[in-house]
């Protein structure tokens, strides 16, 4: 029986593996990339986990999936709301193997939430806690605790206070990943699957908060640091290894990451740049604010003065999840009627504005678009400001008319801030020194795969190379193609 293993390593860059294959410290890895097939993958615009993992998942854009961020507007509600599964049931890569009796395992997939039916076995990563039913079937959640040796922990949320200490932070993250590696290499081993797709997340966790070390920092905490994340990326390997041998002779494995990593060097504050060049209208704190947002700005205050964050971080974090509604869109302080142009509060990696009338006057969000870049080059950054075409609206969901990345996406920019200045040379916060960059990792590997090849590939290339290497038909709405390389001879077009 053919299988295919996906073993996913978000925000994976060859930048640092390739330092570390240099090294000996990934031996794994290193012989994947030296008798397979490797070369960087093109992530989505913007280069977020999502969209990223949605559209390597399905094999379709952004655009056609009706998504751009973790968040989108929603314009009846005036505010952000949070992406979830039912953008993937039914269109994902696993659901055409379903359909066909093959069973599937799906281990932390960033924001499956709830997890979808599928014919095998799923749990959400990113987009759960510990405490949510994140598995599919539901009682699965009981062997996944018992695997793991306690309480499974999807997602470590390297930005939050508590993690200035790096010490705690290295704990958590390595008690996380111990169970995460548990569990997949159990889910390896036992279950007569012909797809499983693991995606391990901590390494994106990991580079946001120590890329400061990896980019050359020089004195005795940097250097420790470093030390730390290359052995962090060395556990990693093993575990790499174990699922490719718990999966057995006769695989395919393809290792694949999301996007890129690079530095984060600037802050750039888009609504206020906005608003003063009189697209933007901001209401006051009270004025137009809702109860329930009015409230939640007192209740984070309030929790920030006495430590909350510090004493007791689960009923923090339970306070966030539920105050979340409220609070996770800029647009609040934003006269959404005077406005002509704004960032409702998509996350930080990517600014996505909206444009009053743009489908009736494109122009608009061209001359926007135009005068953002402009000014950047007269103040010495890089502000690439992409229009958006096609459909403001797919799917119900509304879509961003420009897309903004700064400085070649090593800038991260801010919605909520409307005052003080609208570029500063630092990194958004010591736990966020690295950010996102358009080109991921592919390594393939396994029965009939090229040996040696570098090539080049788009992220909405892994899905129907999957079903090619499964030996099915790629359905009409996957345009992109295979990947001819990861493919046995005679399964190639």
């Amino acid at each position: 029986m053919k299988r295919v293993l996906v073993i996913g390593l978000d925000g994976a860059c060859f930048d640092v593996i390739d330092r570390l294959a240099d090294g000996g410290a990934v031996p794994t890895l290193e012989r994947l990339m030296r008798d397979g097939v490797r070369g960087p993958l093109e992530s989505t615009v913007p280069p977020t986990t999502i969209p990223a993992w949605f559209s390597m998942a399905t094999g379709l854009p952004p655009g056609e999936l009706g998504v751009s961020d973790f968040l989108y507007f929603d314009p009846r509600q005036g505010r952000m709301r949070g992406v979830g599964s039912s953008i993937l049931c039914g269109r994902a890569v696993w659901d055409v193997l379903g359909r066909v009796g093959l069973r599937v395992g799906l281990l932390n997939f960033p924001l499956l939430w709830p997890p979808c039916p599928v014919n095998g076995f799923a749990t959400t990563g990113v987009g759960a806690t510990a405490d949510d039913e994140y598995a599919w079937p539901r009682e699965l959640k009981q062997e996944i605790e018992r695997v793991a040796g306690g309480r499974y922990h999807p997602v470590v949320p390297y930005h939050k206070p508590r993690y200035d200490d790096l010490d705690l932070f290295f704990d958590d993250l390595e008690t996380a990943f111990e169970g995460h590696d548990r569990v997949a290499t159990h889910f390896a081993r036992k279950d007569d699957w012909s797809l499983l797709w693991v995606v391990f997340s901590a390494t994106d966790w990991l580079q946001h908060r120590t890329w400061s070390a990896i980019a050359g920092g020089s004195d005795g905490a940097e250097s420790d640091t470093l030390r730390r994340h290359d052995a962090f990326w060395t556990r990693v390997d093993r575990a790499i290894a174990g699922l490719i041998e718990a999966a057995g002779d006769g695989t395919t494995v393809l290792v694949v990451s999301d996007h890129g990593f690079g530095s984060n060097d600037l802050v750039f504050r888009l609504n206020a740049w906005l608003e003063q060049w009189g697209y933007l209208t901001r209401r006051g704190e009270g004025r137009g604010s809702t109860v329930a947002e009015r409230s939640a700005r007192a209740v984070r205050a309030v929790a920030r003065a006495v430590g909350v964050h510090r004493l007791a971080p689960a009923l923090y974090d339970r306070g966030r999840r539920a105050a979340r509604p409220a609070w996770t869109s800029a647009s609040h302080r934003i006269d959404l009627e005077e406005s002509t142009a704004f960032d409702p509060g998509h996350t930080v990696p990517f600014g996505g504005i909206y444009v009053r009338g743009a489908a009736d006057e494109p122009e608009r969000a061209e001359r926007i678009a135009r005068e953002l870049s402009e000014w950047g080059r007269e103040n010495g950054v890089e502000i690439d400001s992409r229009v958006r075409r096609g459909q403001p609206v797919s799917n119900g969901r509304r879509m961003p008319d420009i897309i903004v990345s700064v400085e070649g996406w090593s800038g991260v920019i801010l919605k909520e801030e409307l005052d003080g200045p609208l570029i500063e040379r630092r990194p958004l916060s010591t736990r966020h020194t690295g950010s996102h960059r358009p080109e991921g990792i592919l390594v393939a590997h396994g029965p009939g795969v090229a040996n040696g090849v570098r090539t080049r590939a788009r992220i909405t290339q892994i899905a129907p190379t999957i079903l090619r290497s499964l030996g099915l038909d790629v359905p009409q709405e996957m345009t992109d193609g295979v990947m001819s390389e990861c493919l046995p001879d005679d399964d190639r077009p």
